[in-house]
């Protein structure tokens, strides 16, 4: 038995784009469905994620193409999960360091 529990759950479906209008378009698209439950539990997420940038200083990673370089700010990264051309994006609950009777080292 898995002790995963999901901060909300998002499905997604990659869509290829058919109407191209420019050598630049991109040849898919991918499109996330919310429930409205499951919105306000990411907005609440994704805040939580923002709030914990500010406290613990995370970063992400940008690779910056014009440069040909990674660069970090401030930050966090998403994963989904992908099968073929459907998915769903479910992050785990954020865990609260707040309160925490551990030491930081």
């Amino acid at each position: 038995m898995s002790d995963y529990t999901s901060a909300f759950t998002a499905p997604f479906q990659i869509v290829e784009n058919r109407n191209k209008r420019t050598d630049k378009s991109p040849t898919h698209s991918i499109v996330f469905n919310f429930t409205r439950e499951e919105a306000v539990k990411a907005s609440q997420w994704f805040r939580a994620m923002a709030d914990q940038v500010d406290a613990e200083g995370t970063v992400c990673t940008v690779w910056n193409k014009d440069t040909k370089s990674a660069d970090e700010f401030p930050g966090f990264a998403v994963w989904a999960s992908c099968w073929n051309k459907s998915g769903r994006l479910s992050p785990p609950a954020v865990e609260s360091s707040k309160g925490s009777k551990e030491l930081p080292f």
